[in-house]
């Protein structure tokens, strides 16, 4: 019998410079938006971040969101109620990883609602006569458009960017109430105007009125058969 001493196995050992580094990509990030005006009080829309770059480590925005919105710097997007006001304002997205950074730009805005007087409340027209009815002031926040219900007489047209009626009627119509509405994306302001377009004044007297010397002048029988008129 042999007695003889076994030789160690040998430890594989990897050789470092076989090994395959496959390199991380920079981020490359696009935006669903580049524009969002936001209602104070109002739930953020969902803004989406895409990235066809390396995978991103992480999320960042310069300047700080307002009040009442969080940033999430995992996803990119931010989420929340704002609780005031903004002017547009710029905002910067950053993607980073360890090889390197994406920025993206998008502009920001958060308006309270509207808050509308009108200078009068109801007006009578003429048909045929050109007219403005009224005057309109906004104290709250900036308006997107304007709308009127219901649909305005013939002749009279509505400016879903001023908030105005304006026009020349051409058929009379009873007094109707019209609801102007200010719209944003915070809400509504809304003011009931009352407008009325009177008939054409008619009339008929008769064809010859035959007086006695020394008699009262009788009732000519003039008879009204149109709108409101005065007499000259």
């Amino acid at each position: 019998m042999l007695i003889g001493t076994l030789a160690p196995a040998q430890a594989q050992v990897s050789n470092p410079s076989s090994a395959v580094v496959v390199p991380v990509k920079a981020p490359k990030i696009s935006l669903g938006s580049s524009s969002f005006v936001l209602g104070v009080a109002k739930n953020a829309p969902y803004n989406t971040v895409r990235s066809t770059g390396g995978k991103v480590a992480s999320y960042s925005i310069s300047p700080r969101l307002p009040s009442g919105l969080s940033f999430s710097s995992s996803k990119g997007t931010f989420s929340g109620r704002p609780r005031g006001e903004l002017r547009k304002t710029k905002f910067t997205i950053t993607a980073r990883n360890a090889t390197g950074t994406s920025s993206k730009a998008f502009y920001l805005e958060v308006v309270k609602k509207p808050a509308i007087t009108l200078s009068n409340y109801s007006k009578m027209l003429t048909p045929g006569v050109r007219s403005v009815t009224y005057t309109l002031k906004n104290s709250g926040g900036r308006v997107f458009s304007y709308s009127v219900s219901p649909s305005l007489p013939t002749g009279l047209t509505f400016s879903t960017k001023t908030g105005l009626i304006s026009g020349t009627p051409t058929i009379s119509q009873a007094r109707t109430s019209y609801t102007i509405t200010a719209t944003n994306p915070a809400g509504t302001s809304s003011k009931v105007y009352n407008l009325e377009v009177l008939a054409a004044p008619a009339f008929s007297v008769p064809s010859a009125i035959l007086l006695g010397v020394g008699s009262g002048v009788p009732d000519t029988g003039v008879t009204s058969t149109g709108g409101l008129a005065t007499w000259s």
